[in-house]
């Protein structure tokens, strides 16, 4: 369980990008490209930690995190079901 905390961090905050951070979101081809990057990216980090190469967790890892950053379903969950408004939703997130 440490290993997948820790190749999330270094996956999701040492070697991402401003520029990932900040299109990854978007409706646009650099939006798909940002997060699609970000998710290769990230499952290598998550994969190397766990030290874990089986296809089926590579997908799960890469599309599972695709999901949430490429549709914002972080921002989602937090205005929708806990009912936070976008000033405090900013207030969590790091900023770049």
């Amino acid at each position: 369980m440490f290993e997948m905390l820790l190749g999330h961090l270094v996956g999701d905050y040492l070697v991402q990008n401003e520029w990932m951070a900040q299109n990854k979101s978007k409706n646009t081809w650099i939006g798909w490209l940002a997060a699609t990057i970000h998710c290769i990216i990230y499952t290598l980090a998550v994969c190397t930690i766990m030290w874990e190469w089986k296809l089926i967790w590579i997908v799960a890892v890469f599309f599972s995190h695709f999901f949430i950053d490429k549709f914002a379903f972080g921002y989602w969950y937090l205005k929708h079901i806990k009912r936070l408004d976008t000033y405090s939703y900013n207030m969590v997130c790091i900023k770049y």
